[in-house]
């Protein structure tokens, strides 16, 4: 069957967003009444790389809301029956099932630098605290699930800021907690909550006053699902329309040169000549700046491992920076020749239509990470903020949609870059880069 199982699917996505779905690494961690639902809704889209978590076993009361439990799996791990079912859907796909938890005992033992997505679906307080702040350390994007216990109404069901959550216990908790031990979260992250009052469980035994229905539960886990793969199309065409702001349409005579993105980012320049010095011709030779900094010393693997995806990042997205550069002065310059703003405006919207079919290529080899790299990049070429250029070229109106769609998946347009600050180790790898020296 192969790619006619995603027909639907990508009539609806498009065939680039298909494969970049299909190449990106999701894990999830708990695979109860939320997870295993977001499990089968990635897998159905066309997640073919999927870790899942869970140590418990099916159990009958799972039966009624989670999605591998059935008379049939009582008694099996979790892992291993959401795994048959999900290659029942796709034999193709990567599906590895981990029977294990994630705590402060094991936390050492998962790799989450390799994700690009990472759901958490876990239950216990302690344990979901640890999760978030641990993914929250790494380039992967984040998507955390909510309390879906004693809720009815699954049109209460939303998304939000971690920090914008309300009516949740279980975010509250939560916030308490990393207020408490003063430990907080390195960056946003999306939630999926229902803000809906808890019902009263009839039952007086605690395990049942954690009763909990599929219409719920599953709904919580399709969200999830669905933030994935919206993520993934948002990244994409944030890209392709920053570069909007430098392509020019065919009807102009103007000529650039492409850099390949396949050979080495930058080499060193030498340039040798000679001069006469009282009568004697001496040689000369001009290089290029060398860059000596002091050597870094790494704390943990962890942390050159990362360092390491720094300099692989830049070396990828740094040409196309150049590029962006390179084509926003010819573009201006262009503009500055059309005779009116109405010619001006048709040139714009001539450049808007073509610009899927130029860069979408590009921007599609990119991950998130490279994304955010190449947006601040950008700043540093232009000394411009993406939100700045935006509204030169397109107009104010445009460029609060495009930021506010940067939102929307934790960029933004507006932040710069800070070769002093912040930035000051992106700063480092990108001088090294351009003289040749990594």
């Amino acid at each position: 069957m192969g790619k006619e199982i995603f027909q639907r699917a990508e009539a609806l996505l498009g065939t680039e967003a298909m494969e970049r779905i299909s190449e990106q690494r999701v894990i999830i961690f708990g695979t109860g009444g939320v997870g295993s639902w977001c499990a089968e809704a990635l897998v159905r889209t066309g997640v073919r790389l999927l870790t899942i978590v869970d140590f418990d076993c099916v159990d009958v009361t799972n039966i009624n809301r989670q999605l591998m439990a059935t008379t049939q799996t009582v008694g099996q791990p979790k892992v291993e029956a959401l795994r048959k079912r999900l290659l029942e859907i796709n034999p193709d796909a990567e599906i590895t099932a981990l029977q294990k938890t994630f705590s402060e005992e094991t936390a050492d033992e998962f790799d989450l630098d390799k994700y690009d997505y990472i759901i958490d679906a876990i239950d216990s307080l302690k344990d979901k605290a640890l999760l978030i702040l641990k993914a929250c350390e790494t380039e992967a994007r984040l998507f955390s699930s909510m309390g879906a216990a004693l809720k009815l109404d699954s049109t209460k069901i939303q998304v939000a800021e971690f920090w914008k959550v309300k009516g949740d216990p279980l975010a509250r908790a939560l916030r308490n907690r990393f207020k408490k031990e003063k430990t907080f979260p390195r960056h946003k992250f999306q939630c999926v909550y229902s803000d809906e009052a808890g019902q009263k469980p009839t039952a007086n035994s605690q395990q049942l006053a954690k009763g909990s229905l599929v219409h719920i539960t599953a709904t919580f886990g399709m969200t999830l699902a669905g933030l994935i793969i919206q993520d993934i199309r948002r990244l994409v065409l944030l890209l392709v329309l920053m570069m909007t702001l430098g392509i020019h349409a065919q009807n102009t005579d103007q000529k650039r040169q492409d850099i390949d993105l396949d050979s080495p980012t930058f080499v060193p320049t030498v340039k040798v000549g000679k001069v006469l010095e009282n009568g004697d011709s001496i040689q000369y030779m001009e290089m290029n700046n060398v860059y000596v900094y002091p050597p870094i010393t790494f704390s943990s693997k962890k942390q050159q491992q990362a360092y390491n995806r720094l300099v692989k990042n830049v070396k990828i997205v740094l040409p196309i920076a150049k590029e962006a550069r390179a084509i926003m002065m010819e573009t201006a310059e262009f503009l500055e020749t059309l005779p009116d703003k109405k010619a001006r405006d048709a040139h714009m919207k001539l450049v808007e239509k073509s610009i899927m079919k130029e860069y979408k290529p590009r921007m599609k080899k990119l991950t998130y990470s490279q994304g955010k790299l190449l947006i601040k990049l950008i700043y540093r070429e232009s000394n411009s903020s993406g939100y700045e250029l935006i509204q030169a070229f397109l107009g104010p109106v445009r460029a609060g949609f495009y930021q506010a769609f940067a939102w929307a998946f934790g960029a933004s347009l507006k932040k710069k870059y800070d070769p002093e600050g912040i930035d000051r180790l992106t700063e480092r790898v990108v001088l090294m880069v351009e003289a040749g020296q990594i």
